[in-house]
């Protein structure tokens, strides 16, 4: 796929300068060589194509649906689906859990992966899948990097399901 655009800004609290960011015609999947022009100057710079991390915490109070839209999606603090509430993770979705954090169920957690495409619950730490999420360079996870998937009493059990999913490097204690 060729990208090519241009875009023209004003930059004011910059003495007023004219930018304009071009990039070059590119194959690359991830990113894309560009300029960036100033008053006839040009400095080269890389700039990633794909979405950026999605970032998760705290309760999800109505449905929601996780997709794979190219991003992984990072949980930062506990994540909890609530009573009544569905979380569905399509097929292909990376989910990196910072230290200690966990997906807690009180309603229904529904995963589809599929053979072809699972989805990987993982450590923020594996560079594996979904590439070096947290930036410390080239890593693998461990186990009890994170936490965990808790389906506490309250959550639907009838309408959740966990379909082709990788779960790796979770199992640190859970405190009580």
């Amino acid at each position: 796929m060729n990208a090519h655009w241009t875009i023209n800004l004003v930059i004011a609290s910059v003495l007023g300068l004219l930018m304009t960011v071009g990039s070059t015609d590119s194959s690359a999947a991830q990113t894309d060589s560009m300029r960036i022009s100033l008053e006839g100057s040009s400095l080269p710079i890389r700039v990633p194509l794909g979405s950026p991390d999605t970032a998760h915490c705290g309760t999800i109070s109505a449905d929601e649906t996780w997709s794979a839209a190219g991003n992984v999606h990072v949980v930062n603090c506990d994540v909890i689906a609530a009573t009544g509430v569905t979380l569905t993770i399509s097929e292909g979705v990376i989910v990196k859990f910072a230290g200690g954090k966990s997906l807690i169920v009180d309603g229904a957690l529904v995963v589809q992966g599929t053979i072809a495409n699972p989805v990987y619950f993982t450590s923020m730490k594996d560079d594996t899948v979904g590439g070096d999420t947290n930036g410390d360079g080239a890593s693998t996870g461990s186990r009890g990097d994170w936490r965990g998937i808790l389906f506490n009493d309250t959550s639907d059990d009838s309408a959740s399901v966990i379909d082709h999913a990788v779960i790796r490097y979770g199992g640190a204690t859970y405190p009580g």
